[in-house]
Order: C-alpha cells, then sequence, then structure tokens
C-alpha cells in the first residue's frame, strides 16, 4: 500500500513538472526502483516502477519538444547541430543523451490511447520475465533501501550542478533556522564521506 501511494504521488509529480531536470530526476528514481523490485522479484512494485518511468519520459519529450519550437515558426539556432540552444541546455542539464531525447519526444508524439496501450505491453513483458524463461544463476541481492537513497542524494547533488556553486553563497542564502542545522551536520557528512572507499 506504502508503495502504490509513493508511485501515485509520483506520477502527480510528473504532470506537474515543467523543468526538463525535474522530470528527469523523477524517472531515474523510477529506473532505480523498477531495478530494486526486478531484483527482489516484486511484479507489481516493477510494473508500478515502469509505469512511471515511461510516464516521466513522456513528459520529458513533451517538454523537450515544446524547447524546440520558436514563437514566430522560425527555429534559433545556435551552432550545435543547428538546434535550439535552449533545448542542448536542456539536455545538458538533465543528462539526457541524443537518442533518449528523440525516444521520448516520440513518446510525446504518441496518442494517448496508443500510449497507455504501450505501458501495458511493457507491464506484461515485465511479467512473462518471472516464467518458465527466467534466467538461472546466481541469486541477486537487492539493493536496500538506504543505499538507494544515498546513490539518489548524490545524483540530486550533481543535476543541480551544485559542484559549481559556492558553498558560502548557498549558507548566506539560508534562513536564520536553517544555518545551525547545516553547521551541526556537515562536519559529520564531511568525516562520513572520507569513509566511502572509491
Amino acid at each position: 500500500m506504502k508503495d502504490l501511494i509513493l508511485y501515485d504521488r509520483m506520477v502527480t509529480a510528473i504532470a506537474l513538472c515543467q523543468k526538463t531536470d525535474e522530470v528527469k530526476n523523477i524517472r531515474d528514481k523510477a529506473v532505480a526502483l523498477e531495478h530494486y523490485a526486478r531484483q527482489a522479484c516484486n511484479v507489481d512494485a516493477e510494473r508500478a516502477a515502469i509505469n512511471v518511468r515511461v510516464r516521466a519520459e513522456r513528459r520529458a519529450g513533451e517538454l523537450l519538444k515544446g524547447l524546440q519550437k520558436s514563437k514566430g515558426g522560425q527555429p534559433k539556432k545556435n551552432s550545435v547541430g543547428g538546434k535550439h540552444s535552449s533545448f542542448v541546455q536542456a539536455k545538458q542539464a538533465s543528462s539526457i543523451s541524443d537518442s533518449q531525447a528523440t525516444n521520448w519526444q516520440q513518446l510525446a508524439s504518441m496518442p494517448e490511447e496508443k500510449f497507455v496501450e504501450k505501458i501495458e505491453d511493457m507491464k506484461r513483458r515485465a511479467n512473462t520475465r518471472r516464467g518458465k524463461n527466467k534466467p538461472k544463476g546466481p541469486k541477486v541481492t537487492p539493493v536496500p533501501d538506504r543505499a538507494l537513497w544515498v546513490w539518489g542524494q548524490i545524483k540530486d547533488f550533481e543535476r543541480k550542478n551544485m559542484f559549481d556553486v559556492d558553498p558560502n553563497v548557498v549558507m548566506k542564502e539560508m534562513l536564520d533556522t536553517m544555518k545551525p542545522d547545516v553547521q551541526r551536520i556537515v562536519p559529520k557528512l564531511i568525516k562520513w564521506l572520507r569513509r566511502f572507499k572509491i
């Protein structure tokens, strides 16, 4: 029940997204959940994650298509393949490849009925993977929730280009009530991160 509420919230959030990096963030989390559910052999959770992922990809395609249209009908050009600079910037900021952009714009162009059929077909295929043709091999250990959470936070940090931002500027932007928490937690976080064996 808790998982279904999470997936419903993610679908609602997708519809409200106005930026490609926001919807790509949701899509990446859905990919992680889909992978986790597949490892755990949880068909219902995998199908729900597929639904979220594909809807996020369609929304990203809609946003990208919107960036390719110009107000006056004439496309704005830049030196990158003659595409709109805002389109290229959106792809780069969201880490969207050219093939993903093309595929997701095709999803956005599908009539709703055909799109829903595509999702249902993908869900069915996820279900059939649990049948007799399931590959034999060593049991895969599911990724624990905390590992997925840490991975997601680190990806978000990169996605928001925080490595290029002066942390002191961010600190000045915070409310006075927020600063003591940051001053208390950051030294612990730094100490914890130094323990990573990379």
